[in-house]
């Protein structure tokens, strides 16, 4: 709450580019990334969350409107939620999409193909029956061992 009420307060203030990273430390864990620019006093000021899967960020968007595609964006590539956001809904993927493609544990080949029928004259989806393993990356560096 004081990082909101210093935004409010702060004259001339913009926000750069909020981004998330997915980290996996454990369990599922993630970074969002805000970059706050305050062109009066030639400041930047980069804000990093770290969260868990389940938890709620609050959105930024009452006070950026410019936010609002960008915690989109983040929904859809990731599956960060953020309260109340008045449109939190897909806008890169397709809606029938049920994970999220920037994640680590998103399938490489898919479960569905999606093609357009000549004979039918409209596009179709297909289920694709691929052995799928369950990827957990090792995410050590080999430049530090």
């Amino acid at each position: 709450m004081a990082l909101r009420r210093l935004l409010v307060s702060a004259p001339r203030r913009s926000l750069c580019t909020p981004t998330a990273i997915d980290t996996t430390k454990g369990a599922r864990w993630y970074e969002t990334h805000y970059e706050l620019r305050s062109l009066k006093y030639h400041q930047r000021l980069r804000v990093k969350c770290l969260h868990s899967e389940d938890e709620t960020l609050p959105s930024l968007t009452p006070l950026f409107s410019a936010c609002n595609w960008l915690e989109r964006e983040i929904y859809d590539m990731y599956g960060i939620m953020f309260r109340d956001h008045p449109d939190l809904r897909r806008i890169l993927t397709d809606y029938g999409t049920k994970d999220h493609p920037l994640r680590k544990d998103y399938p490489l080949s898919g479960y569905t193909e999606v093609r357009y029928d000549v004979d039918k004259k409209r596009v179709v989806i297909d289920d694709l029956e691929l052995a799928q393993e369950f990827r957990m990356p090792d995410l050590t560096s080999t430049w530090r061992k």
